[in-house]
């Protein structure tokens, strides 16, 4: 379900200059909800998320990928949320992160800087140690804000 979901809200976005960062859908105490998170280098404004829903949810009206009533929830990612994708870690490069990772010694947290970013990999630099990591082997990882 997600992959057709994916497949059909991505040209949409693309065409408004917007990239895809996170679809969800599921069940909830209120009934099915469709999330879309998306971002643009510019930011999202309130303008681009009532675009974004008028026109998702014209198109999931007309193809009917979800039989039952559910809600549309747009947005931008905000601060604090999870950094996945290659993408995630090359628009972050330079800044410091709290991440969670599998390691040959077992999870192991960290926070430090995103340092290079390559196909598979990404670079995080601490004080006392560099390490490369698998972006396969992150279990959590989010920008460490500071006031």
């Amino acid at each position: 379900m997600l992959t057709r979901l994916k497949t059909m809200i991505t040209p949409v976005l693309d065409e408004l200059g917007l990239e895809l960062v996170d679809l969800q859908f599921g069940n909830e105490q209120d009934g099915l909800v469709l999330r879309v998170t998306m971002y643009k280098d510019t930011g999202v404004s309130i303008d681009d998320c009532s675009l974004v829903s008028r026109q998702i949810g014209h198109l999931l009206e007309i193809e009917e990928p979800i039989k039952k009533a559910f809600r549309l929830e747009v947005s931008s990612p905000g601060l604090t949320r999870p950094l996945v994708t290659e993408r995630d870690f090359s628009r972050n490069c330079g800044k410091k992160v709290k991440i969670k990772f599998a390691s040959d010694d077992g999870a192991q947290k960290v926070v430090g800087i995103i340092g290079r970013v390559e196909a598979d990999r990404v670079e995080i630099i601490t004080e006392g140690h560099n390490y490369e990591i698998l972006l396969t082997k992150i279990h959590k990882a989010k920008l460490a804000i500071e006031f």
